[in-house]
């Protein structure tokens, strides 16, 4: 509950941006985090490595992301923690960019349509 009519309007504020945002957009906000996740590791701010815990993770908002109908991160997760090596193998590292690619191209639109409002 809102203590003063401020953190009322800023509340129902946050919550009309949403809706407006996602009435004009057909993408999930959770594909657009794994986008977000994808341009921290493009920004060398995270690890591949980490990158993929966080996918791995069922807990992370990232967990709701169509990405997963496509890979299991966890077994990802599971080969790279047995094999060293393969987090910075060239083939998988291009596996992952063309997995993760479209997805930042989600957030990198979502981040436009929201500083348009």
């Amino acid at each position: 509950m809102a203590k003063d009519i401020d953190e009322l309007c800023a509340a129902v504020y946050d919550k009309k941006i949403e809706e407006c945002y996602y009435e004009n957009n057909e993408f999930s906000q959770y594909d657009a985090v794994v986008g977000y996740y994808y341009m921290l590791y493009i920004e060398k701010r995270i690890s591949l490595y980490d990158l993929i815990d966080r996918l791995s993770d069922d807990d992370d908002i990232s967990a709701e992301s169509s990405i997963h109908e496509q890979e299991n991160f966890y077994i990802i997760f599971d080969k790279i923690n047995k094999d060293n090596e393969l987090i910075s193998d060239p083939l998988f590292i291009k596996s992952m960019h063309d997995l993760f690619e479209p997805f930042r191209k989600i957030a990198e639109e979502q981040k436009q349509q929201l500083e348009l409002y």
